[in-house]
């Protein structure tokens, strides 16, 4: 530690604040610093170099050098003596040596016995510093306790809100996969509808175009019947009866049933929208099942909360 045993008041000015050191630190470059000073310094800078010759301290909480503050101390009280020694009275130029509780103010002897605070609650200096520095103080414990109370709660939201983002994101989380498995089964539920329908309405083209050209070769055959038999009856009565056994037989050959549109030939619509129906009561039901996990998970958030 450095010796001051001949320093001057100047000597003992810190390098930041250009005034008598206060609780002064050492770095382990020797150079001095009032502790708050330092610690702003550190702080603003994010850097814990020393502010005269920039070399990085070897110690992150540096030592109080108790030989410089002994010396500063004692400056400090002569200059708070020698301040006190020169507070007098402006009307009375008398020493300052009491203090007006009523007008909280300092008086001096002179207005106290016969000056505008002969009738107020006066107090020696000393005696009124002590009274009123104890009030002070517990003004002072009660601000600090308000403080604390301040910190704690704020503590308490700040781990209010970090929670409020874990519970966020494991929320979306599990809405997202719940969403991505109701999308994966609806196209999977359409995917499934749309092959059915290519598929029955490849069946039931089949089916109707078989139908169809049965039908019209019945029309052909038909058709070929009726055009001969009618060329027959426009013949004279010869070239009719000759040709007659063969046309009646043809005429009197047992038709083919009368054709039917058969069942079953259409694409079964009711099936389907029934599907379709029962697809909509199942998202209806995903959707009051993620309503009652939305109550769920708020009331369980609530709970944790509480807690």
């Amino acid at each position: 530690m450095r010796n001051l045993t001949t320093s001057t008041e100047e000597a003992l000015f810190c390098p930041i604040c250009s005034d008598v050191y206060r609780n002064p630190v050492i770095l382990s470059c020797d150079h001095n610093f009032c502790h708050d000073c330092l610690w702003t310094f550190w702080k603003d800078g994010q850097t814990s170099a020393c502010p005269l010759c920039k070399r990085r301290s070897s110690k992150t909480i540096p030592p109080f050098d108790f030989t410089l503050k002994t010396e500063c101390d004692a400056v400090l009280l002569a200059r708070a003596s020698a301040a006190e020694s020169e507070l007098t009275c402006s009307t009375h130029s008398e020493k300052l040596g009491f203090f007006c509780l009523d007008d909280r103010q300092l008086v001096c002897g002179v207005c106290t016995d016969s000056g505008a605070h002969a009738e107020h609650q006066v107090r020696l200096v000393d005696e009124a510093g002590q009274e009123l520095r104890a009030q002070l103080h517990d003004s002072l414990q009660s601000l600090k306790k308000k403080l604390r109370l301040l910190r704690r709660v704020k503590g308490s939201c700040d781990e209010t809100a970090a929670h409020v983002k874990v519970q966020a994101g494991s929320a979306l989380r599990r809405i997202q996969e719940e969403f991505r498995r109701l999308h994966r089964f609806l196209d999977e539920e359409e995917e499934a509808r749309l092959v059915s329908l290519r598929e029955e309405e490849e069946q039931k083209s089949r089916l109707m175009k078989e139908k169809i050209a049965a039908l019209s070769r019945d029309i052909s055959a038909l058709s070929d019947i009726i055009k001969t038999t009618e060329e027959q009856l426009k013949a004279h009565n010869a070239l009719f009866l000759q040709g007659y056994k063969e046309t009646a037989e043809r005429v009197r050959q047992p038709p083919a049933d009368d054709p039917e549109l058969a069942s079953g030939t259409l694409i079964d619509v009711y099936s389907l929208y029934l599907i379709l129906k029962l697809v909509k009561s199942q998202t209806t039901l995903i959707n009051s099942c993620s309503c009652l996990f939305y109550f769920l998970f708020s009331w369980e958030s609530q709970i944790n909360t509480s807690l």
